[in-house]
């Protein structure tokens, strides 16, 4: 398999290793942004979102955007003077065309001016700094029509080294069905109650999604939910035996599957199983050659599965796969 554009950084078996995600995954190596695949339009309840044209694949990138422009915010946001500043410069110095692009973005937001209500509700988070309190937000005209569902079939993420904010197919999308991102992934586990509050305040809308509209499934998707709160709990604070441990990781992943939940949940999850059984694979005595042979197996089949959830979401230039293959070559015998 021939990849079409250099992936910088990578060793000869690092293109092998995609190679074999690629296969077991079932993806073409196409890294082509497939903006034909959809488009926007009027969505119910929603002003405009994004519509699936045609049958689209997981794994595909279905938009390659750079920032209209950046702001770095300090201490609580928009809210301080400083980034107040930022934002009305950069909008002041925008492009005609951009200005206008910026200003046609959704704003419900009537507790501030417009500029900055506009941005508060239609920033993408880019990248944190917590010893200095700031982070770096950014406005992307075309990611900003993706609609939110706690149930996406997509994800959106920053990709540093292209500079460019990347949204991939996670599930198979039917023609006509709506492109859909999860503004809020962090909160995956949380009541919801509590995830429509995050959302009302930071986004003013009320989640009515197929996990949070009332029906005939919503108390078995609290259920699913808040037993996957548990188990998250119990994981992270990492107070069980090692055993226990991997079997709470495999439980949740299992929970996650069922409740149509994958990235970036399903990667850590297997990240952190990888992790265990190469801690365990390290303390058994060169001499047990089966049995440290039978630990690195688990520790890599973990990895590939990070390595393979990474691609379908993130893409095979993203950092997260790059620290994922440094992984399975620590792996390898």
């Amino acid at each position: 398999m021939s990849f079409a554009t250099p992936l910088p950084t990578f060793q000869p078996k690092d293109y092998t290793e995609l190679s074999r995600a690629h296969t077991r995954l079932n993806l073409t190596c196409d890294p082509s942004e497939r903006t034909d695949l959809w488009h926007v339009r009027g969505v119910e309840g929603s002003g405009q979102g994004c519509i699936a044209l045609s049958y689209i694949p997981r794994g595909t990138l279905l938009l390659k955007e750079p920032p209209l422009f950046i702001i770095d915010e300090v201490g609580d946001g928009p809210k301080s003077a400083k980034t107040t500043h930022q934002i009305n410069s950069a909008v002041r110095n925008l492009l005609k065309n951009d200005r206008q692009g910026f200003g046609a973005l959704t704003d419900p937001n009537t507790r501030q001016t417009k500029n900055i209500g506009r941005f508060e509700i239609n920033n993408f988070q880019m990248a944190k700094h917590e010893a200095r309190n700031t982070s770096q937000q950014g406005i992307f005209l075309k990611a900003a029509r993706f609609n939110h569902s706690c149930v996406p079939n997509a994800y959106f993420n920053w990709n540093p080294a292209l500079h460019n904010l990347t949204i991939y197919a996670v599930h198979g999308i039917e023609v006509g069905n709506e492109i859909l991102v999860n503004y809020e992934y962090q909160n995956a586990y949380e009541r919801r109650e509590d995830r429509r509050q995050s959302l009302q305040d930071s986004y003013l809308f009320w989640c009515s999604c197929v996990a949070c509209k009332d029906g005939p499934n919503l108390d078995q998707n609290e259920a699913l939910r808040a037993t996957m709160r548990d188990l998250d709990a119990r994981i992270q604070a990492g107070a069980a035996d090692a055993p226990t441990q991997r079997q709470n990781i495999r439980r949740l992943l299992g929970l996650l599957d069922a409740a149509g939940i994958t990235y970036p949940q399903n990667a850590e999850l297997y990240g952190q199983l990888a992790e265990s059984w190469k801690g365990l694979m390290q303390q058994i005595d060169p001499w047990e050659t089966q049995y440290r042979n039978e630990c690195r197996m688990a520790a890599e089949n973990a990895a590939c599965s990070r390595l393979d959830a990474e691609i379908v979401a993130v893409g095979d230039d993203s950092t997260e796969v790059r620290d994922t293959l440094r992984l399975i070559g620590s792996l390898r015998p």
